[in-house]
């Protein structure tokens, strides 16, 4: 069995490839994202939903790289004045984001077993309202 090795800035760094398709084009494109763990990843979401931060900001967070380029080759640094329009974009910052979240095991799957929070058991009605339990208990039975 393996050890379990944990990095010396307490920071696991991953590689993972995003599809994304520009507009216009018949079939995606694929973007390999460098993500690195963060603390605060609850924060940093929310920082974006409320407008305090761009998505430029929350992927810049995110991650430490990727391997966008120009079409002479020309790298694409994420963290410079060229990244950030790019990463203002819906159709690659999505898919980049959806990517980090289902990658650092953030994202909750569609139909995934519910939680161990109180509730009615799935695929059962829910408790029948107040009302209708007190008919159903003046109901005479022979």
């Amino acid at each position: 069995m393996t050890k379990f090795v944990v990095p010396a800035n307490s920071v696991w760094t991953w590689d993972e490839p995003v599809e994304v398709t520009p507009p216009g084009a018949e079939a995606p494109q694929v973007i390999t994202m460098t993500f690195r763990t963060v603390e605060d990843v609850a924060g940093l979401l929310q920082s974006s939903v409320e407008g305090e931060a761009t998505n430029a900001d929350l992927i810049r967070a995110l991650a430490t790289g990727w391997d966008a380029a120009f079409e002479d080759g020309a790298p694409i640094p994420i963290d410079g004045d060229k990244g950030a329009p790019l990463l203002a974009q819906p159709w690659i910052s999505t898919p980049i984001l959806r990517a980090y979240l289902a990658s650092a095991g953030l994202a909750t799957a569609k139909n995934s077993p519910p939680s161990a929070a109180p509730g009615h058991a799935p695929g059962m009605a829910p408790a029948a309202n107040r009302a209708t339990r007190r008919a159903a208990a003046k109901t005479v039975r022979p």
